[in-house]
């Protein structure tokens, strides 16, 4: 008789932890701050567009590359795609006002069918990882922004359940009607380096030897003899390092075709070089009013650029506009 109360109350307990186990994976994500992470601990992003007002819809997913200076690729877009850098900087900014979404129960307004609110399908998903302590966890975000009324969203926090229909508020907001197409989540500065990091300036044309050389001393900038430069270089660099992408060419048969256009064609070259050992070489070319460029760091591209940009790709410092003041 002892046994068996012994075998009955070790299944009573059995069945008390079941369903309290359970009832914590059947837990609803809570209003409030739903999502508690640490924006660097985020190795994957998912983005998914349906705006039915715009007809933009696309999908996109986003990877960290992690390392001492982590940036975003793109892993995978709505269509092929030949440059895969997306804009780390929005990402991470994204991400940290996710951190501060605000999202609250409203009983008197989220009462309906959830198409009411803009939530099927939502006009954003958003799904991310984060690994922590060798602790996966994965994150959801449902937003609906149904005409004329207030943000909505679904949010889902670690392994728990969607949470009610919630009113949203916060930067996060403001940030994904940032996102008006695919192309905003890319990176869409030719450059990737900033004029701080440079320290050496050189540019060709075409094949030709180097018909401009700067180096950076002190506050300065002087020539290979170690004179002061009158120009201002600091200003040229600026416009380089700022030069903004037209378009993107995706199409492999037109990008062989430009990167033939631009190797036959007049062509300037500057190459830029910093500290432990960077380097990075852009080229550029006008063709048939276009302005085209490639950049050595993200290879196998070329870019139609804006024409202003030819003021200071196309052109010696000497002849770069000054600053306005």
């Amino acid at each position: 008789m002892r046994v068996g109360r012994i075998y009955f109350t070790f299944y009573i307990f059995i069945l008390l932890l079941s369903s309290c186990t359970l009832k914590e994976d059947k837990r609803q994500t809570a209003p409030g701050k739903p999502f508690s992470f640490d924006v660097p601990d985020v190795s994957e992003l998912t983005i998914a567009k349906n705006d039915p007002k715009s007809g933009d819809s696309w999908t996109v997913r986003l990877q960290n590359t992690g390392g001492p200076d982590p940036t975003w690729q793109i892993a995978s877009g709505p269509h092929g795609i030949l440059d895969n850098l997306a804009n780390t900087g929005y990402v991470n900014h994204l991400l940290d006002t996710l951190r501060t979404l605000r999202a609250d129960l409203h009983t008197e307004t989220t009462n309906g069918p959830i198409e009411s609110f803009g939530l099927l399908p939502p006009v954003f998903y958003l799904e991310w990882r984060t690994n922590k302590a060798d602790k996966a966890e994965q994150w959801r975000l449902k937003l609906g922004l149904p005409e004329g009324g207030k943000p909505f969203c679904i949010a889902s926090a670690h392994a728990m359940a969607d949470s009610a229909v919630l009113t949203c508020t916060g930067a996060a907001i403001k940030m994904l009607d940032i996102l008006d197409s695919f192309t905003a989540v890319r990176h869409r500065a030719l450059s990737t380096i900033t004029s701080d990091d440079v320290e050496e300036i050189e540019i060709f044309y075409g094949n030709k030897k180097s018909v401009f050389f700067a180096q950076r001393e002190g506050l300065d900038w002087t020539n290979r003899k170690h004179r002061r430069l009158k120009a201002n270089i600091d200003a040229f660099l600026d416009g380089v390092t700022h030069t903004r992408i037209k378009e993107f060419v995706d199409d492999p048969d037109e990008t062989l075709r430009l990167l033939d256009t631009l190797k036959k064609s007049r062509h300037q070259t500057i190459r830029l070089s910093g500290l432990k050992g960077m380097s990075v070489t852009i080229k550029s070319s006008k063709q048939s009013h276009e302005l085209l460029a490639t950049i050595s760091n993200r290879p196998g591209a070329v870019f139609k650029l804006y024409p202003e940009a030819g003021r200071f790709l196309t052109r010696l410092p000497a002849q770069a506009p000054l600053p306005r003041q």
